[in-house]
């Protein structure tokens, strides 16, 4: 007798819960879809949430920045440091000849410039968090700074991006300041290295030992030679950061090398 008394009053307890859980979840359903009668603090809580796409977009902004910097890093050590116009043997860009291209710091740069456009326009492309970026990669005037041990990018931008909300509206500043760790000044190194040092690139070692050539301990030189022609292939010996590490390959003809090493660069 006692246990069906209880159990009656579990039922009933059971039932209550029950339907004050589904009345609550009725209410919350429809003055969350009602926007005539929102819940007290809606409208404030919205307007936070719409304060804050404008740091996430900038977030995003810095990310994607970022994210392209280090693939140019990556797309300039496949390509190389030189012009796509260079005098080339078998794909490589024959170097220390008269006709051949030289590195400038330059020109250096804005290739790895070209680079990062290519990759940053692929993020600016849709819209995020329905703020659409005007004009893309033209909204920008770019300044890159190189330094010893990084590479820094600043886009100032033109336009104003626009972003509108249920309960506000506003206008952001999309412009940004990036850096990477990066050496980009390593290409010029070992250009100048190797062109104050071209007796050691007619060596017949397939590696250069020592400090030959000037780029030893920081580099390794490896070497494979076809008649005249020589290919070269200069690679970090302790990479810092895998990301960003170069590489340089080229070639060089032997015999106009030891015909005009005396005044290649006169």
């Amino acid at each position: 007798m006692i246990n069906h008394k209880i159990n009656k009053k579990g039922t009933v307890v059971l039932l209550i819960i029950s339907l004050a859980y589904l009345i609550t979840t009725v209410s919350l359903l429809y003055y969350g879809t009602n926007p005539q009668k929102d819940f007290v603090g809606a409208k404030a809580l919205r307007s936070l949430d719409e304060l804050n796409v404008g740091k996430e977009v900038q977030l995003y902004l810095d990310q994607s920045v970022r994210n392209s910097m280090y693939l140019a890093a990556k797309d300039l050590k496949i390509a190389g440091p030189f012009a796509d116009s260079c005098k080339k043997e078998d794909l490589k860009v024959l170097l220390f000849s008269k006709d051949s291209c030289i590195l400038e710091e330059k020109k250096l740069q804005e290739k790895y410039l070209t680079f990062f456009k290519k990759h940053f326009i692929t993020f600016l492309k849709e819209p995020f968090k329905e703020v659409t970026f005007v004009d893309g990669i033209k909204n920008y005037d770019y300044t890159i700074t190189v330094s010893e041990n990084s590479v820094e990018i600043i886009g100032l931008a033109k336009k104003q991006l626009s972003f509108k909300g249920e309960d506000i509206a506003y206008t952001l500043n999309p412009s940004f300041r990036e850096s990477i760790p990066y050496n980009l000044k390593e290409y010029l190194f070992i250009y100048e290295k190797l062109s104050l040092n071209t007796n050691c690139l007619l060596k017949q070692d397939k590696e250069i030992p020592g400090l030959d050539c000037g780029i030893r301990p920081s580099f390794t030189l490896f070497k494979e030679q076809k008649g005249d022609i020589a290919y070269l292939k200069v690679i970090k010996t302790k990479p810092k950061h895998v990301q960003t590490n170069i590489a340089i390959s080229f070639a060089i003809n032997l015999k106009t090398l030891q015909e005009t090493q005396n005044n290649l660069f006169t």
